[in-house]
């Protein structure tokens, strides 16, 4: 009987200590994520621009994480890898440093490893930056640094920066990576808000480009930094489009009609509500 009681008094007590735990993660999470957008307002206070989402020669290009380091208290690490946008990103085996994991950059929530086996095994990024403003590609002007000025929606109504899961089981999702690309996809290093948020990878070709959504293991939805440096819990049920193909889903083509693409693109010029 003392058994049966103790066993029942476990079973009760123990959905509500993994909830604490999570929500511990995710207070956690949301942390990170406020110290990132800090450091993109630091990087523009000192250059006068945003950092570009990515940089480099001949498809090997350093990334968002590389270029805010400075700015995140890790000095010493950008002035070891001495990142030459001049010259092609260098292989993990090459610079093992890019394989290491920085605790800003790790969701605590994160299930999966610590390097990214999608992504030639460089160190995990929990939070890919967004394609909407650091890649600049919805003006149709390629990847160019813009200036806070050009946020024309607003700093507080355009993301900046949104956290992406790396999960081999189903749901799939892959994550993204630190120091930049290799080569293949830029999904290694920029978001996309062209599906819902926590939409899973279907694996094989990806003709929707699902690998570029945003994703988390916080149940309900992600966390989301803004241009204002601000960090808000967004809902997977948002107001969202579906269905895009990967050429649809691009900033310049993207279909801006509802609530969750309008906050992915910067100067569409359409109403934002509250959300």
């Amino acid at each position: 009987m003392v058994i049966a009681i103790i066993a029942t008094l476990i079973g009760l007590l123990l959905p509500a200590v993994q909830a604490a735990r999570e929500s511990a993660r995710r207070t956690k999470c949301t942390s990170n994520l406020r110290q990132i957008g800090l450091a993109v307002h630091n990087f523009h206070d000192a250059r006068k621009r945003f950092p570009k989402a990515y940089d480099g020669v001949g498809g090997r290009e350093w990334a968002f994480g590389v270029f805010v380091l400075p700015f995140i208290e890790e000095q010493s690490l950008y002035d070891q890898l001495k990142p030459d946008t001049k010259q092609p990103l260098p292989l993990v085996s090459a610079q093992p440093t890019l394989g290491q994991v920085l605790s800003v950059y790790l969701c605590p929530s994160s299930t999966g490893p610590t390097r990214n086996p999608n992504y030639s095994e460089m160190g995990l990024q929990s939070y890919p930056a967004s394609e909407g403003v650091f890649a600049h590609r919805h003006d149709g002007q390629g990847n160019k640094a813009i200036r806070m000025g050009q946020v024309t929606d607003g700093l507080s109504k355009t993301l900046a920066v949104v956290e992406r899961a790396l999960r081999a089981q189903a749901p799939i999702y892959l994550g993204a990576v630190w120091p930049g690309r290799q080569s293949g996809s830029n999904a290694a290093i920029i978001g996309r808000a062209s599906w819902p948020p926590n939409t899973p990878h279907p694996g094989g070709s990806d003709p929707g480009c699902t690998r570029h959504t945003w994703s988390s293991e916080h149940p309900g939805g992600i966390n989301a930094c803004f241009c204002d440096g601000s960090v808000r819990f967004l809902s997977e049920d948002i107001d969202s489009r579906t269905g895009f193909t990967c050429t649809q889903s691009e900033p310049l083509n993207l279909d801006t009609s509802r609530l969750y693409q309008r906050l992915f693109i910067r100067n569409d010029g359409k109403q934002i509500d509250a959300f």
